[in-house]
């Protein structure tokens, strides 16, 4: 055997030994990563236009949370964005377009590891959802997600462990 098969042999025993390091790197960092989850959601009932809802985020993850907005969906007929504000919208509200007189559900300050934050809000359906329909809805935390609003700044956004763990569905009547 020559000196060049026995460096090539030597270099293909190494590249699994790096690679391993290397993973286990990557894996030590993204344990050190927030990670938000929608831990309940309870309906409370209809507010004049809206519908309340009692909601529950919790940081499962090893480092803190930066501020995070949570929304959310109808997913019939398609999935689209509802509006979810910290205040019921009055019939002539929702039928000018939603305007909402106040915010929607968004962190201020940092969310620690294991902690979590709760909300009182309401969710508004666009005037032409029929009274009484019952439709699921998925809530998100973390809803500054840039693959569905690439315009929001950055810094709502929370880079998170798994990011495939921010949804839970609820089924709602429409008031």
């Amino acid at each position: 055997m020559d000196s060049s098969t026995c460096r090539r042999r030597s270099c293909a025993a190494l590249v699994p030994f790096v690679a391993s390091l290397a993973l286990s790197g990557v894996a030590a960092a993204q344990s050190d990563q927030p990670d938000l989850v929608i831990q309940q959601v309870r309906v409370t009932g209809p507010e004049q236009a809206s519908l309340g809802v009692s909601i529950t985020v919790r940081n499962v993850g090893r480092a803190p949370a930066d501020p995070f907005r949570t929304d959310v969906f109808m997913t019939t007929p398609r999935r689209w964005p509802l509006l979810f504000t910290l205040c019921p919208l009055t019939r002539a509200q929702q039928a000018a377009g939603g305007s909402a007189p106040c915010g929607s559900p968004f962190t201020v300050d940092p969310l620690p590891p294991g902690q979590s934050v709760s909300y009182d809000a309401y969710i508004t359906w666009p005037v032409d959802h029929a009274s009484g329909a019952r439709e699921t809805v998925e809530f998100m935390a973390d809803g500054c997600f840039a693959a569905l609003e690439p315009s929001l700044p950055a810094y709502c956004r929370v880079d998170e462990r798994n990011e495939a763990n921010n949804t839970r569905s609820q089924t709602a009547t429409v008031p």
